[in-house]
């Protein structure tokens, strides 16, 4: 008999070496080809040496034989092999085991009895490091060992190479234990959280013929050898937080464990960090969030603010707080407080306080008719708010004016017209505008020179173009535009209050900075001070002065808003929000994927400016091209994203006027498209700001 490993010093009894040797010895001592040959195949079957573990058709196809051929091969290679690792030698190859190291592996295989009847293999790896005192071990080597001793593998199916097996150290069916672990893995997949054992069992024998169920023994064994399962203190089950299929499975985890409502932010924030936790990268914002959510029916959302429930959840409404808040005046038939008005909202859904205070203030649908008293504008009572300027009264800002007359002569290609006829012009572009009051304004216009001129025996006033009318216009003139002055100095008081670090702010302190930036007189800032319903006001005992602080609305979106420079822009983009309800959610997304078209474009004509990227005639010929061209050249990453917004304007401008039902559609994902809208403008604003000051 032939004594194998031959010359290994008692030094150098590393597992993973003297393993490997007897393996190599076992099959080339003899010197034949054939056994060379197996042991080849018993390299490629188990991975050793750092081959690729091959199928038997792949094996097959190296050695150009069939499947079988193959595992005939390994089977009476490893049959041969076995017996020498378990007798210590082989008679029919006339070969015997070294004695110290077939102590070694009978000590080991009493070890492993000491373990449970079933085990992972990760639970194996460790233990067999701590037998042997290895710091590494070579685990193709030790499943061929396991293999050998006689132990069954059973495929977890996770993918993960550590994890992916489990170990039969005893007489076992694990046929049925594989396919007892794949139906709980598929229970647990489809629940996503926590159940009862019993609960789990019901479900998985449900339907099956007694002969045919998993029996309580296999459907544990199974549960305590996959790592894709664990066993809460509450004594539930669930499948792990990592091994959970996709994102909107994590977040019904977190919403089911909450027990309450949370917004798109806080979900992303919990998906990122426990993310981290287990060792990934993730990046998830909440405009993900929001767009997996709103594809999948398990889940509801509950405002534009970006809220989220389970539609599992019986004591949440749905229905938009501006609904509820119609309800809540509905329900009584006279006029509320906005605390009680409130109190009826915050029982059927989660809104800040400060929330139903502002659209109490800001939308139509609502009148104050008292103190603290609002009802339903269509029940007709009188409005305690200051009457606003009829249709018929309108005039416009000074600058607005300005624009109108120049538009006037660029289009009629003269810089000369009778002061009558520009002024009817003007009313032409302006329906809801007053001639006579626009003829007025015209003779005070910088924009013109006003003369008097004999037509026949007639004397009429002629005005001339004077293009050089933005000098003669202050910058508060300017900025008012398009907007009256009080709103400009309410926007302006909030975008100053909303970049303090506690949203608060003496109100001297707040004057002075409104009067020097956009040049007001200070009575104009307390004047708009005292009609804003989302301001708060407190006396300090410390100074004895008056402290604003803004209300947060949760459903806002000043922190992106924040982040443009161009007042003008942001007068558009908050005009655009306005409309975001129930009556105007089209329009509202119509004027913002129009002003993402212009921030495209004017981004584009920046760089054409620049001539750092080039920039044709016909890549600013519409939308479509724009995007394009933003995609070919790199300078967005994610072009179908910006195309996705396209068709959205496209659906917007070009379809039929939506009915209710389409319009409450369209508000239910608002709140994943605006944030989208408003993201990709603030990126291309920035972005030109920066080609701007480099």
């Amino acid at each position: 008999m032939t004594e194998i490993p031959q010359n290994i010093p008692d030094s150098s009894l590393v597992f993973d070496e003297w393993l490997s040797q007897i393996i190599y010895e076992f099959f080339h001592f003899s010197g034949k080809k054939a056994h060379s040959r197996a042991y080849l195949i018993i390299e490629y079957r188990f991975g050793l040496n750092g081959r690729s573990l091959l199928t038997l058709e792949e094996t097959g196809v190296i050695y150009d034989v069939t499947r079988e051929r193959i595992r005939q091969i390994e089977k009476r290679a490893l049959d041969n092999l076995s017996e020498l690792i378990k007798a210590g030698n082989n008679k029919k190859r006339k070969v015997t085991l070294n004695p110290e190291l077939y102590k070694e592996i009978q000590g080991y295989k009493k070890s492993l009895c000491n373990l449970n009847k079933m085990v992972s293999e990760l639970t194996i790896i460790n233990h067999t490091l701590e037998y042997f005192s290895e710091v590494t071990i070579d685990l193709p080597l030790l499943r061929l060992l396991l293999t050998l001793l006689g132990y069954d593998k059973i495929n977890l199916g996770t993918g993960i190479p550590e994890y992916n097996f489990a170990w039969a150290l005893e007489t076992i069916n694990t046929k049925r234990i594989e396919r007892a672990l794949h139906a709980e893995l598929n229970y647990l997949r489809e629940i996503a959280v926590a159940k009862p054992y019993n609960e789990i069992k019901l479900a998985i024998n449900k339907n099956k013929k007694p002969n045919s169920r998993f029996n309580d023994s296999e459907l544990n064994l199974a549960i305590d050898i996959s790592h894709d399962i664990e066993r809460l203190s509450d004594e539930t089950i669930q499948l792990r937080y990592e091994s959970l299929r996709s994102l909107p499975d994590k977040a019904y985890r977190i919403l089911h464990s909450s027990g309450e409502p949370l917004q798109a932010r806080q979900l992303a924030m919990i998906l990122n960090k426990e993310a981290f936790k287990h060792g990934e990268q993730s990046r998830i914002t909440p405009h993900h969030v929001g767009s997996r959510l709103s594809g999948d029916e398990r889940f509801s959302s509950i405002g534009r603010n970006g809220g989220w429930i389970l539609k599992e959840w019986q004591n949440y409404s749905t229905d938009k707080f501006l609904d509820l808040m119609e309800d809540s005046l509905h329900a009584v038939g006279n006029p509320l407080s906005s605390q009680e008005i409130y109190d009826f909202v915050i029982a059927r859904r989660p809104v800040e306080e400060a929330t139903i205070t502002a659209y109490l203030g800001q939308d139509k649908r609502f009148v104050r008719v008292g103190t603290d008293l609002f009802a339903l504008s269509n029940w007709g009572m009188t409005s305690v708010s200051s009457v606003r300027l009829s249709s018929a009264e309108r005039v416009f800002s000074k600058a607005k004016l300005c624009e109108y007359i120049e538009l006037v002569f660029q289009n009629n290609e003269s810089n000369k017209a009778y002061l009558s006829d520009l002024a009817q012009e003007i009313s032409n572009i302006e329906s809801n505008s007053n001639p006579q009051a626009i003829y007025n304004s015209v003779k005070n216009s910088p924009a013109v020179k006003v003369v008097d001129e004999m037509v026949g025996e007639r004397k009429r006033k002629v005005v001339i173009f004077e293009p050089n009318y933005q000098t003669q216009l202050t910058k508060l003139e300017i900025l008012t535009k398009d907007i009256p002055v009080r709103e400009l100095i309410q926007n302006t008081i909030r975008r100053i209050l909303d970049k303090q670090p506690e949203k608060k702010l003496e109100l001297v302190t707040i004057r002075d900075l409104v009067s020097s930036e956009i040049h007001c007189p200070p009575a104009s800032v307390y004047s708009a001070v005292a009609e804003m319903d989302d301001i708060e006001k407190e006396k300090t005992r410390e100074t004895n002065q008056i402290v604003c602080k803004l209300k947060i609305s949760s459903g806002n979106y000043s922190e992106q808003i924040s982040q443009i420079g161009d007042e003008k822009l942001i007068v558009e983009i908050n005009r655009a929000l306005n409309l975001a309800n129930i009556e105007s959610i089209d329009l509202a997304l119509f004027q913002l994927g129009k002003i993402f078209e212009y921030t495209l474009k004017r981004y584009m004509l920046e760089i054409k400016k620049q001539g750092s990227i080039p920039v044709t005639n016909k890549n600013l010929q519409k939308l479509y091209t724009m995007i394009k061209w933003a995609g070919d050249n790199g300078v967005i990453t994610n072009d179908t994203a910006l195309h996705y917004l396209r068709i959205e304007r496209n659906d917007r401008g070009h379809g039929e006027p939506p009915d209710i039902d389409e319009r409450q559609v369209l508000l239910n994902n608002a709140s994943t498209l605006i944030p989208f809208y408003l993201d990709y403008i603030v990126l291309l604003e920035q972005r030109r700001e920066k080609l701007k000051t480099a």
